[in-house]
């Protein structure tokens, strides 16, 4: 066999860039096109001229060597069977990617699975992140996952904050609640601030759902078909930071936007609300209590009621609501 080459196994043989060289020489001595024999023996045409042609030019006695041998036509038959050693290689690798993923799902320590399969940690980053899996592997299939994301659900956990917690996607989180032929209910808020006239995107941020999905949620189960846009594309963001005291000026600097851009939103959610009303919704929401029910209490819109619930699920955790005085 040559020597410092890469080997391939085929057929029980050891195959070395002489050997394989050797076989292309013969195929291109009987006329075959090089076209023909890098399809043959699965490589790419530049590999036929930049390696194994260069090969037998620069190894003749070696390349004759393996073609009077009397083991040649055995030889010949391990190198055209290379293409089927490859394919067979992949699906083994492919399987093997299938199984370390699934170990990680389970919740085996990815140092574990990297010295089972001995390879690194970082390569097996790689391989999750090839499958389409990024970030940490916390073990969304597992047995029990979904119902413990539909229990935080219920706790007033959203999905956004469910998939981070699991360390997948969002969209891939609806796809494993869907495999699992179980949804996550759609939030009263998310109906109402359709209702009011927000859009696809500012409802799915503030209630933390793919916006795809909960335009088909509100589709199927509230009757309400969202297309287009009505109002601002910040307005959510505006009107949350009028629910924690930023001055008028800041939250213009901050976004971008003209004062009657902020007024209009304002307006339409009947902002900014009294910080007991505020501070009421929350504890309503707490208690599990309904938007109409709040509003009738507290004598004002529904929108109103909707749209500070919305503002509050699209605060980051640890965010505090204005002081006393804000209105």
């Amino acid at each position: 066999m040559g020597k410092g080459s890469s080997v391939i196994v085929s057929r029980g043989i050891e195959l070395g860039d002489v050997e394989i060289a050797a076989v292309v020489s013969r195929l291109l001595d009987e006329g075959v096109t090089i076209k023909d024999a890098a399809e043959m023996i699965g490589v790419s045409r530049p590999t036929i001229y930049n390696r194994y042609k260069k090969v037998a030019d620069e190894r003749k006695a070696e390349i004759a060597s393996v073609l009077a041998s009397s083991d040649f036509e055995t030889i010949r038959e391990a190198v055209l069977d290379i293409p089927k050693v490859k394919a067979r290689a992949k699906e083994q690798q492919e399987a093997d990617h299938r199984e370390m993923l699934r170990l990680a799902k389970d919740g085996m320590p990815r140092a574990a699975i990297a010295a089972k399969y001995g390879i690194t940690k970082t390569r097996l980053l790689q391989i999750f992140n090839e499958m389409g899996y990024h970030g940490r592997i916390t073990g969304i299939s597992r047995e029990g996952a979904v119902e413990e994301a539909l229990a935080l659900n219920a706790k007033g956990m959203t999905p956004a904050g469910i998939a981070v917690k699991f360390g997948i996607r969002l969209d891939r989180l609806f796809d494993v609640m869907d495999e699992k032929g179980q949804r996550f209910p759609l939030p009263d808020h998310a109906v109402a601030m359709a209702d009011a006239g927000f859009s696809p995107k500012e409802i799915a941020r503030a209630v933390g759902w793919e916006e795809r999905r909960l335009k088909k949620a509100l589709d199927d189960e509230a009757g309400i078909h969202l297309t287009s846009y009505e109002g601002h594309p910040h307005e959510i963001e505006m009107l949350t930071m009028i629910l924690q005291g930023v001055p008028k000026q800041q939250i213009l600097d901050r976004l971008g936007v003209g004062f009657r851009a902020l007024n209009a939103a304002e307006q339409r959610a009947g902002f900014p609300p009294l910080e007991e009303h505020v501070h009421a919704i929350r504890k309503g929401v707490a208690e599990g209590r309904g938007i109409d029910e709040m509003a009738l209490a507290l004598g004002v819109h529904r929108n109103q009621v909707a749209t500070v619930m919305g503002c509050i699920s699209n605060m980051e955790e640890g965010d505090e609501l204005a002081p006393r005085g804000m209105a």
